[in-house]
């Protein structure tokens, strides 16, 4: 990579690629070559040539991050993001129906989920048992929604505010659950959405998602933002000198 591929990655090491990124190659590149040789015919050595020009440009650091803004300000951006978010829910959502699933083979009984044949030889019916409905429910949030805040943070890295963006992510797949849940449980009851039904599935005791309480709402709700912050976290990334 000679010395003016190398300025032009330092620029725009945070932006994707895309419509926006090669343009902006191109108005770099043409830049770069216009001050060169401009420089080159008043007989300036090579040497001359390339910190004259780079230092006409202005430092690298600084631009990447103007850069960086006027990229997050494309369509392109915001599709883009959108996108991630609803990659994201898919693979939290796949993770949550695998992992109950696999859970109610070891025993765990509810009416929704069959468990017969079990891998333990046991049942552990939730209804009303603490433990159980723990468990299961800590297992439903913490395996899907983990691996989906490490999803989104290598998604997001480059982004202004990660953190910002691993939490909506997050919180739009536990929006989700709580939306799949109250729609099931309304076929299943043949009740309309709304307080009532909300009401009925969430004391623990109903057949359908007993662990569906007023707790588990707000502890995944609150544990959203603490894996957002957590998986957020900017880290910086290291750019080669020129």
């Amino acid at each position: 990579m000679n010395w003016m591929e190398n300025f032009i990655e330092q620029c725009l090491a945070e932006v994707p690629p895309g419509k926006y990124r090669t343009r902006t190659e191109k108005e770099l590149r043409d830049h770069l070559e216009c001050r060169h040789r401009a420089l080159a015919e008043a007989g300036r050595t090579e040497a001359e040539v390339q910190a004259e020009a780079l230092a006409a440009m202005g430092d690298p650091d600084r631009l990447r991050g103007e850069y960086r803004s006027a990229w997050n300000r494309t369509p392109q951006a915001r599709t883009g993001r959108l996108g991630v978010i609803a990659g994201g829910c898919l693979l939290m959502g796949t993770l949550y129906i695998c992992i109950a699933v696999f859970l109610s083979v070891l025993g765990f009984t509810t009416d929704a989920i069959s468990t017969s044949p079990t891998v333990l030889g046991r049942t552990f019916p939730m209804y009303g048992d603490t433990v159980a409905l723990t468990i299961f429910g800590s297992s439903l949030f913490l395996l899907p929604f983990s691996l989906g805040a490490l999803y989104l943070r290598a998604c997001f890295r480059d982004a202004r505010r990660p953190a910002v963006w691993v939490t909506l992510g997050l919180l739009a797949a536990w929006a989700g659950e709580k939306a799949a849940i109250i729609s099931l449980s309304a076929l299943i009851y043949e009740m309309p959405p709304g307080l009532d039904l909300l009401h009925r599935i969430s004391r623990g005791g109903d057949m359908t998602a007993p662990w569906f309480t007023p707790t588990y709402i707000a502890l995944t709700f609150l544990g959203c933002l603490i894996l957002g912050q957590l998986f957020g976290r900017k880290t910086e990334r290291r750019h080669k000198p020129a």
